[in-house]
């Protein structure tokens, strides 16, 4: 389904998701126009291992790969390089690219179906509050998109925490569930 253009609802570790293959131009604008997220708000892309991220970047920065090795698989979204062969409208034109490595071992089996990371967006309309139950997302995805997993409730209940490279530095770009020099919040 997501080799042919669909968008599929998935529960991760941290809150739902919006999905679909992050090669596919017409697909990301899919996602976009059911969101009704704002064109210039990239998205990220979720890997089933922390090597993956090398399908999305071939230029990941020293901290970078510190960060995933340390966080990984958990709720940190880490931002480096766009790779070329990825669809500008994946990041807004961006010349870079959010990915995580959730720890979620079902996602990890999709993506490994894929064989390549799936873009992902959270499961609201822009502007709402992330999904984090499966009732919720039924509710308002039901009848436009091609299938919800419900995975009843996701364990963590907030949005990954943000981080990449500013002025020669790993900084955090938004804080979520995870605390860089601690753990979970």
């Amino acid at each position: 389904m997501l080799l042919n253009g669909g968008v599929l609802a998935v529960p991760t570790d941290t809150v739902y998701g919006l999905a679909c293959d992050p090669r596919n131009p017409a697909a990301i604008q899919r996602l976009y126009a059911l969101k009704g997220r704002e064109p210039k708000k990239p998205l990220a892309c979720l890997t089933a291992y922390t090597e993956q991220i090398l399908a999305l970047s071939d230029n990941v920065p020293e901290a970078v790969w510190k960060a995933a090795k340390r966080f990984w698989p958990g709720a940190l979204t880490l931002v480096a390089p766009k790779g070329d062969w990825l669809p500008a409208n994946l990041t807004s034109g961006l010349p870079s690219i959010g990915v995580r490595y959730p720890n979620c071992p079902w996602v990890w089996e999709l993506i490994e179906a894929m064989e390549f990371p799936i873009a992902c967006s959270s499961a609201n309309v822009s502007g709402q509050p992330a999904a984090t139950e499966g009732a919720g997302v039924i509710r308002d995805w039901a009848g436009k998109i091609e299938l919800i997993v419900d995975g009843g409730a996701c364990p963590v209940g907030r949005e990954s925490t943000v981080a990449g490279m500013q002025g020669g530095a790993l900084t955090v770009f938004r804080q979520g569930a995870l605390d860089l020099t601690g753990g979970m919040r």
